[in-house]
């Protein structure tokens, strides 16, 4: 044990509790997780004030990056942690808002594709724009208010 300079209470050994493989694969997955977060509502608060011309393509990125690695973050959850510690309520519940974030920007990029492609204005693709910021942005607070 090493002792403080300030107190004679002896300090944990950075060595005391080394990490498990799948705990560090787990922190690796959370990074990357908050990382697609970012990915989607970054993007979405930059643009959202345009009348049209979103570039959807980082936000795609982010809500497959988000879906991938929830789902691997569960696995890893169930694999170190007891059953008890995580609501799979709330697991269901964000994979599902995941999901449809996905859907709604894969379906804006088809859309907006074939508007470009024929020369129209890509605005009739702002509602599933809105709701797919919106909807990442729920997903935030299930994480963060729901136990």
């Amino acid at each position: 044990m090493v002792t403080s300079e300030l107190s004679s209470t002896p300090l944990p050994s950075p060595r005391s509790s080394p990490i498990s493989a799948l705990d560090a694969i787990g922190a690796g997955l959370l990074v990357l997780h908050i990382l697609g977060l970012a990915a989607i509502i970054g993007p979405f608060l930059f643009q959202v004030s345009r009348k049209s011309g979103w570039n959807l393509t980082v936000m795609t990125i982010g809500a497959v990056a988000q879906v991938i690695t929830g789902i691997a973050l569960v696995g890893v959850l169930q694999a170190t942690k007891d059953p008890g510690t995580f609501s799979m309520v709330k697991v269901t519940v964000k994979l599902v808002v995941a999901i449809v974030v996905l859907a709604l920007l894969l379906v804006a990029r088809a859309r907006q594709s074939k508007l470009v492609a024929a020369g129209q204005s890509d605005r009739p693709i702002l509602p599933l724009f809105h709701s797919a910021g919106a909807l990442a942005i729920v997903n935030v607070i299930v994480a963060i208010f729901v136990s």
